[in-house]
């Protein structure tokens, strides 16, 4: 079993996500050329389309390498976010399908949009949530919304102020105040890398119906163990 993820992400998923595959794949390897393919199995590899919608061309080049080099892939996992912009979502999505019905590749195709950004999933950690809410610096975040209780997707964000980038900084904070007192940035997120952190998000999906983009990306994993 093979696979390839494309992200949309550069930093933050494209840090973590080899981490968590280490334990949720734990007999998956990683590796960085296509050519490495040809003499493994359970691998996987991961690259960044660099936002949007570069990533789409990124989307293309690749399937043009994976089916000239006759690629031995299973899967083509593509993941990208939204502000929970149905429209784009849905344009974005016929966008991929339509590429990948012009060749004719030997594996199969994987979307998976996160609603709405990857902070959002990495919200869903209710004990470092609380433990965040015993700081009254943390207060005003909490008030606007308890993620604790109501599902990180379907927040908001305070008027003038961008969803995802709303996110971000909530889960700045959170962490910041939380009992973990760790700090996060896009460009150095692994802090929420970790086993621990991993399973609260986990345990949320399987206590909750929270987080329903995280859920349909993490059972497609848990899928092919």
């Amino acid at each position: 079993m093979n696979l390839y993820f494309l992200l949309e992400d550069s930093k933050s998923f494209f840090k973590v996500l080899p981490v968590w595959l280490n334990f949720i794949l734990p007999q998956f390897s990683q590796i960085t050329s296509f050519d490495n393919f040809h003499n493994n199995t359970n691998c996987f590899m991961i690259e960044s389309g660099f936002g949007y919608p570069s990533i789409k061309n990124y989307f293309e080049n690749s399937l043009c390498t994976i089916i000239e080099n006759d690629i031995p892939l299973n899967y083509f996992i593509v993941c990208w976010d939204t502000d929970a912009n149905e429209t784009e979502e849905i344009t974005t999505k016929k966008a991929f399908e339509e590429i990948f019905s012009r060749y004719k590749a030997k594996c199969e195709l994987k979307l998976f949009v996160m609603n709405r950004c990857f902070e959002t999933w990495l919200l869903g950690n209710c004990p470092v949530y609380y433990s965040s809410c015993k700081n009254e610096k943390f207060l005003p975040f909490a008030k606007f919304y308890n993620i604790g209780e109501h599902d990180p997707e379907n927040m908001n964000a305070p008027e003038n102020k961008n969803i995802s980038h709303y996110h971000l900084t909530y889960l700045q904070e959170m962490l910041r105040y939380s009992y973990l007192k760790k700090n996060y940035s896009k460009g150095s997120p692994l802090a929420v890398s970790t086993k621990e952190y991993y399973n609260e998000l986990y345990s949320r999906i399987n206590k909750t119906e929270d987080l329903k983009t995280f859920r349909a990306f993490v059972d497609f994993l848990q899928s092919i163990r």
